[in-house]
């Protein structure tokens, strides 16, 4: 239970981060959790080869959220394992973003 909140977390975060990108840059409005990584590797702020990876992951978040009856342990295992270092990068590129937007605000 707790590797499935902790993912939920980890998923959580990097959307509410790569949201707040989005506005802050002012590209277009996701509608949907999945469309904010989508939105972001299409401006060519994440790799577009990781974008179905991280459309999947925010689809997760999802089962995560509202199935907990119907949560797949070995995805969860798998996403954890498999997809790690994703994780990781994906919060890197965000921040550096954001600390870059925030660099420009001090000038």
């Amino acid at each position: 239970m707790s590797a499935e909140r902790l993912l939920h977390l980890s998923i959580e975060i990097l959307l509410d981060l790569g949201n707040y990108l989005i506005n802050a840059l002012s590209l277009p409005k996701p509608s949907t959790y999945a469309e904010i990584f989508k939105i972001l590797c299409e401006h060519d702020i994440l790799p577009r080869d990781m974008m179905n990876s991280l459309m999947d992951m925010a689809r997760f978040r999802n089962v995560l959220v509202h199935g907990y009856i119907a949560i797949d342990k070995k995805r969860v295992y798998e996403i954890l394992v498999d997809n790690l270092d994703m994780l990781k990068y994906t919060a890197e590129k965000i921040i550096y973003r954001l600390d870059e937007l925030e660099e420009k605000k001090k000038r």
